[in-house]
């Protein structure tokens, strides 16, 4: 019985000795060539060849911005194209008119909206929020990333859509 045992902390102690070996030899490795030396050059003016920089794109803010607007879950869930049109402008508009309420006289761009969509049926939830933030394709939204999500209200049958907006650094 103890030539077993033994042979258990063999196995063991040869298992550790390899997995040591193993990443010594994947963390040593040819050395990377020299960087080339800046060579400094003055130029008067820009030739042809040469293209403007891009402007960087501003950062993010992590700190969100959360209004809640109203919707009628029973146009955008329904069949009626027009309908539904109707109720996409006035979200579209109502959200607008509280941002414009929030921060009056920017020219804020949102960079990500999460959208959730009240309702007592997920499916439904997402679905809401994804139909009611359609037209969110120009002026503040213009270059947002929106992702719809579902906010489970048992009863609800698409009261509201909440939208977590996270804004362009100024």
């Amino acid at each position: 019985m103890r030539l077993q045992s033994l042979a258990g902390w063999l196995w063991a102690d040869l298992m550790l000795g390899m997995f040591a070996i193993f990443m010594v030899a994947n963390t040593v490795g040819p050395k990377p060539p020299p960087s080339p030396a800046p060579t400094a050059a003055v130029s008067a003016s820009p030739t042809a060849s040469e293209s403007p920089r891009a402007t960087p794109s501003p950062g993010v803010n992590r700190t969100k911005t959360t209004i809640t607007v109203s919707a009628k879950g029973s146009v955008l869930l329904g069949s009626d194209a027009a309908a539904i049109d109707v109720e996409q402008s006035r979200i579209l508009q109502e959200a607008n008119s509280k941002l414009n309420e929030l921060f009056p006289g920017t020219s804020k761009r949102a960079a990500l909206v999460l959208a959730y969509g009240y309702h007592a049926n997920p499916t439904l939830g997402e679905l809401l929020a994804r139909t009611g933030t359609a037209k969110f394709t120009s002026g503040i939204f213009s270059d947002a990333a929106i992702a719809t999500y579902h906010f489970q209200i048992g009863g609800d049958a698409g009261s509201s859509i909440q939208l977590d907006i996270y804004f362009y650094f100024d």
